[in-house]
């Protein structure tokens, strides 16, 4: 079979590839006659497993150092192919540090044709490495001829039903993640469905592969939120439920907690309050964990969420907890983060009835909002509005007049193109109705879903059995 290969190479004229195959086959042989600690073969992949448990460990970090390592000493040795071999048998590294690149040696020369030969050189990870090398160019160049030759290699390799799971697992994450870089959601969401179903089928495979599986399950979330596919992100967060309490590694459990900000902000935006709080204990036992391992944007949008969520039930003791947590831990004050923080907590002291401290604390935030310059105007108008009233002193009548007012004031901010989004985590109109026509904050928030939402649902539904 090697001579076969040489003949074929010899007439392509891929030389590099050849001399790599050839050293590799020459080692091996002599690993049967010689299989010592010192084999080079063997350090490299050693250093590529201690990688891969440094990973479960949540030691990413380290695992990055180890893995340049072992590059290191296949570079020098030329082994650079048995180096991608221990990355195929150690996957799931390459699923949660994808950005090393495996063929960073192979980027500065050759044609387009001899990196393909690299890509195809196992085919069972052919489009795996071809999605990495689809990374590495869209975040390093804009060679647009290139990037399409490797998306059509991508799209163009169709596996039959009945090939291995592997094979097939690394197809559909690959098209999924190249229709994600696109922006095409439902293409996406198409191939994100079918690994989830792929799994499904070989139950061995998610205990196997849990940390996977439920990559699968996240990617398909985002992608069923993004395009308001609210009965899919239900379906998906049943099955997280799950493993609520999984005994995996310290990688899968992170994941679950990421999940987590997904399924506050889906409850939320339903009104369902209460299942949002029900998260809270898990939430205090993944903080202890993954601190250092959350980004601080992730960490503040639980945080926020967890406030709307306790403002939505009327508890504000837990409201105030969790919105003291949200700005104690932002060491910056020109975060949006923190500024909706600050306003979250006016609104908790306004429902409090403390309106001395509501005063005093609106003219301190008011000298802050000084950074953002003309950013965000409608900070500026709610901390005036708790500013400068007096509500102590006013009736119900007056009440409802200076929250209209309030309301058609902040309206034509909110609905500006850059100030839109803000309000995405509290719903602060729906809050302002809440006082003005004396409604529940959460049956607001449900009618507002039911109308806004479920048409939407509905028509993305339409040509579903």
């Amino acid at each position: 079979k090697f001579n076969h290969e040489i003949k074929i190479h010899k007439l392509d004229g891929n030389i590099r590839y050849l001399k790599h195959q050839l050293n590799l086959q020459l080692l091996r042989s002599l690993n049967a006659y010689n299989y010592s600690q010192n084999n080079i073969e063997i350090q490299v992949s050693n250093l590529i497993q201690n990688a891969s448990i440094l990973i479960n460990k949540g030691l990413f970090d380290q695992a990055h150092k180890t893995i340049q390592q072992a590059k290191t000493i296949a570079k020098e040795h030329e082994l650079i192919l048995y180096l991608l071999d221990c990355f195929r048998k150690e996957k799931h590294i390459s699923r949660e540090l994808y950005q090393i690149d495996w063929i960073e040696y192979y980027t500065n020369e050759g044609s387009f044709e001899e990196k393909k030969l690299l890509i195809e050189y196992e085919k069972t990870y052919d489009i795996y490495k071809a999605r990495n090398e689809l990374i590495f160019i869209n975040n390093s160049t804009n060679d647009a001829n290139t990037i399409i030759k490797i998306e059509n290699f991508i799209l163009n390799i169709n596996h039959r039903e009945d090939s291995s799971f592997e094979i097939l697992e690394t197809e559909y994450i690959t098209k999924a993640y190249l229709y994600i870089t696109k922006k095409e959601y439902e293409n996406a969401k198409k191939f994100q469905k079918l690994l989830i179903s792929l799994f499904e089928k070989h139950p061995n495979q998610i205990n196997l592969n849990q940390a996977n599986y439920l990559s699968a399950l996240y990617n398909l979330l985002v992608s069923s939120f993004i395009l308001k596919d609210f009965e899919q992100v239900e379906l998906i967060l049943q099955k997280l439920d799950n493993y609520r309490n999984s005994s995996a590694n310290r990688l899968v459990n992170l994941k679950l907690f990421n999940y987590i900000n997904i399924g506050l902000a889906f409850y939320n935006l339903n009104g369902d309050f209460k299942k949002s709080c029900s998260y809270q204990p898990l939430i205090h036992k993944g903080l202890v964990y993954f601190n250092q391992s959350i980004h601080i944007y992730a960490k503040m949008s639980l945080f926020l969420h967890l406030v709307t969520a306790h403002i939505g039930i009327g508890d504000y003791e837990k409201a105030n907890y969790w919105v003291d947590r949200a700005i104690t831990e932002i060491t910056t004050k020109n975060l949006l983060h923190y500024f909706l923080a600050k306003i979250l907590q006016l609104i908790i002291i306004y429902e409090e009835k403390r309106y001395t401290y509501l005063v005093h604390l609106s003219k301190e935030l008011s000298e802050d909002l000084v950074t953002l310059k003309n950013d965000y105007q409608s900070f500026k108008i709610i901390v005036d509005f708790f500013k400068i009233h007096k509500f102590h002193l006013l009736n119900k009548k007056q009440l409802n007049l200076v929250f209209n007012e309030f309301k058609e004031e902040l309206e034509t901010f909110i609905n500006t193109k850059n100030e839109k989004s803000i309000f995405d985590v509290f719903d602060i109109i729906t809050w302002i109705n809440s006082h003005i026509y004396n409604q529940s904050f959460d049956y607001l928030i449900k009618l507002k879903f039911k109308d806004y939402y479920e048409p939407i649902i509905k028509k993305h539904h339409k040509n579903s059995p």
